[in-house]
């Protein structure tokens, strides 16, 4: 070192705090460097104090946005009902029987009814009242035909139980039997089913 030079040590003088904060580092006084530093430790922190602010809103928004989202999920839940059981496929082997198609049903709904004929054979011939009668009143006598006399007198008009003579008689007296009527009334088996005329099929 040559005589004369100093160390490096704050320039200036003074004592105390006072002439501590005169002195020079680099040319610059302490107070300077005191004054910067500060400044630089201020701005340091108040730039984190807003980075935790802003990281802290930022979590605090996204909260909400997720509470928002699961309140709103929750209510599409409650307005929609809950949903059915959805644990696995289930299969059900239902057989199917092929569509058939009904026939049309007959008018007639007894099957010895659609057997009916055009004749029912005699079961016995009874004598006509002399002093007249009613067709109906010997229908109900013998239990045929339901007591329906218009079905007997048609049944007596069959070719087969009387003479052409007696059944020209016959037709002319259509609600009663009269004394000049045959002398025999043609009584059919009980049981059997019959087309007659103006009659349809009826039950002897």
């Amino acid at each position: 070192m040559a005589e004369g030079d100093s160390p490096d040590v704050p320039s200036g003088g003074g004592g105390g705090i006072g002439g501590t904060l005169k002195q020079k580092y680099a040319g610059v006084p302490v107070w300077v460097w005191a004054l910067l530093l500060t400044a630089g430790l201020a701005i340091y922190l108040i730039h984190k104090k807003n980075a935790s602010a802003s990281s802290a809103g930022g979590t605090s928004s996204t909260n909400a946005t997720n509470l928002q989202d699961q309140q709103a999920l929750a209510n599409m839940f409650a307005t929609a009902g809950q949903m059915p059981y959805q644990g696995g496929d289930i299969y059900i082997n239902t057989p199917t029987t092929p569509t058939q198609s009904t026939p049309p049903s007959s008018p007639v709904s007894n099957p010895e009814k659609a057997k009916a004929g055009i004749d029912i054979a005699v079961s016995q011939f009874v004598r006509a009242p002399t002093g007249g009668s009613s067709w109906d009143a010997l229908a109900k006598k013998y239990g045929v035909f339901g007591g329906n006399g218009a079905a007997l007198y048609q049944y007596n008009q069959i070719a087969n139980k009387h003479t052409a003579a007696d059944i020209a008689l016959i037709k002319k007296s259509p609600t009663s039997v009269p004394a000049h009527a045959p002398y025999l009334i043609a009584i059919p088996t009980k049981g059997f089913w019959i087309n007659l005329p103006n009659v349809g099929t009826v039950q002897a």
